[in-house]
């Protein structure tokens, strides 16, 4: 089966807002890629990329309970602390995850975009190589997350850290966690 390429383009013209997600299928005879994006009240936009590896169920529950996640926590949070407010909906979809699906094999990368239309200020937070760009009306662009992957250095020492392993795959000429995984960080 040939990769299949998805363009998703999201317009709400009250809120001035383009969203686009682009993502292409694998080698795999399914899409393991999913996002979200919801409108909080008047002043919160959430956006979430979430690319599975190991089949949909991880990626998929993702893009249902994160940005819902988010979504539930107070005003007074996503205002005084959104980082903290993303590490939380990353750790509890993760826990819940592992918990609904004790047997998965599966899981997935995730980037969380945070917009406070009030301030105009975006957290931005992510696991694995989900990417997400900010792109000027002048085509300039500036990417916001940074891939976790083998090829860096610190995500290395981390994982030998942590008692894990990564080994160089000279077939794939790439870094793979436990001589399996291409990312360093996931959901699942």
């Amino acid at each position: 089966i040939a990769p299949e390429e998805m363009k998703t383009t999201s317009r709400n013209d009250d809120l001035d807002t383009i969203i686009v997600t682009k993502s292409k299928q694998g080698p795999r005879e399914y899409h393991e890629d999913f996002h979200c994006n919801l409108k909080r009240g008047e002043i919160f936009l959430i956006f979430g990329l979430f690319d599975g590896h190991g089949g949909t169920e991880c990626a998929d529950y993702c893009s249902e309970k994160m940005c819902q996640s988010v979504a539930a926590m107070s005003d007074e949070e996503l205002i005084n602390s959104p980082s903290a407010c993303a590490m939380r909906a990353f750790e509890t979809t993760d826990s819940t995850f592992r918990k609904d699906f004790p047997k998965s094999e599966a899981g997935s990368t995730a980037t969380l975009c945070l917009l406070n239309r009030e301030n105009m200020r975006m957290t931005v937070s992510n696991v694995g190589d989900s990417m997400a760009l900010l792109i000027k009306k002048n085509g300039r662009f500036s990417e916001l997350t940074k891939n976790h992957h083998g090829k860096r250095l610190d995500e290395r020492n981390r994982i030998k850290a942590l008692g894990g392993k990564v080994e160089y795959d000279k077939i794939d000429k790439i870094y793979r966690v436990g001589g399996i995984l291409a990312v360093t960080r996931a959901i699942g």
